[in-house]
């Protein structure tokens, strides 16, 4: 994979919001900050959008793990319950694709 772009995030958003840009700027982990250990919410978001749309579920306790799959079924099933459907071509099934692996 290619060189990472660096993304508004909610933690760097809130660190924007409540500090400066500076502190924003350093805090951020492809812009020469350290960034900060993750919560267990940021982790667990993280696998559930890994799950969902694709990728690398991160390192993770296999309560975590497991809570993120329910949480992501429920996910799909809503997704499909509005007529989105993941990785299938548009037209094939009349309904609306959604971006992502």
């Amino acid at each position: 994979m290619g060189l990472e772009i660096p993304r508004l995030s909610p933690s760097i958003a809130k660190i924007l919001l409540q500090k400066s840009p500076l502190h924003a700027w350093n805090a951020h982990r492809l812009l020469g900050g350290k960034g900060s250990k993750p919560s267990a919410a940021q982790i667990k978001g993280s696998a559930v959008d890994a799950i969902v749309f694709g990728g690398t579920v991160p390192d993770c306790s296999k309560a975590v793990l497991e809570e993120a799959q329910a949480i992501a079924g429920a996910v799909k099933d809503e997704l499909d319950s509005r007529g989105f459907i993941h990785g299938i071509a548009p037209g094939r099934t009349g309904k609306r694709p959604v971006l992502g692996a």
